[in-house]
């Protein structure tokens, strides 16, 4: 008697193994992107649905036109008043410093515009103008021992900082006493040999950049305003 043998199931091969799971990857691929086209996302969408070189050009867009906006508005800066325009480029967003009420001609610039680019203000204690101005008196006082390297308003245009080389700590500090009591504005005196003294320029500069921010080297005629970096 011949005895009865079970039908024997053939042993899957690495090649079957492989057909079956490329096909199961094809219909998955299939599928997802069936979803994506459904619902209107392009297949290298992020989680916001934005492609990520779409969002970086947009980001480089709004800088440009934030850019460009600062670049319309400077003719502002030479109204009385004026202090300065910082552009934050990553944000979209144009400040208009300015010291006490911003006139019409301000006003009517503040807003969204259709770029995408906020323009605001902001109040200063002093405007540029009136900065200038103390600059100039303080250059007019310097002498043998008070040797000015160069003058420059503060950040906030609060007052001035007046790089100085002094030769010691005392002198610093008498400069510094003498110069505040001689003009209205804060002064701060900092000690630097000339040779230290940093270029003032666009190339050392990082965003939010600023215009009409002044470095001076050397004095101004009375009433000439430094022109402005925008």
């Amino acid at each position: 008697m011949v005895a009865a043998t079970a039908p024997s199931t053939p042993k899957p091969n690495g090649l079957n193994m492989i057909s079956r799971r490329s096909l199961a990857t094809s219909v998955a691929g299939a599928m997802v992107a069936a979803l994506l086209a459904l619902s209107g996302l392009p297949a290298n969408a992020g989680d916001d649905g934005a492609s990520p070189t779409t969002d970086k050009d947009a980001k480089a867009t709004l800088a440009q036109s934030a850019v460009a906006r600062a670049e319309q508005l400077s003719p502002l800066m030479d109204l009385d008043g004026a202090g300065k325009i910082v552009v934050d480029e990553a944000m979209g967003r144009v400040t208009i410093s300015w010291n006490g009420k911003p006139p019409s001609e301000v006003s009517s610039q503040l807003g969204t515009d259709s770029n995408g680019v906020t323009v605001d203000a902001a109040l200063t204690e002093y405007s540029m103008d009136a900065l200038k101005k103390a600059m100039d008196r303080i250059w007019a006082a310097e002498s043998e021992s008070l040797n000015i390297v160069a003058i420059e308003p503060t950040e906030a245009l609060d007052g001035l900082v007046v790089y100085a080389a002094t030769n010691s700590e005392s002198a610093r500090s008498s400069a510094e006493r003498s110069l505040d009591a001689a003009v209205e504005p804060s002064v701060e005196v900092v000690s630097m040999a000339k040779e230290r003294m940093p270029l003032a320029s666009r190339q050392n500069d990082s965003a939010p950049w600023q215009g009409a921010g002044v470095c001076c080297s050397q004095p101004i005629p009375t009433g000439a305003l430094p022109a402005s970096p925008l």
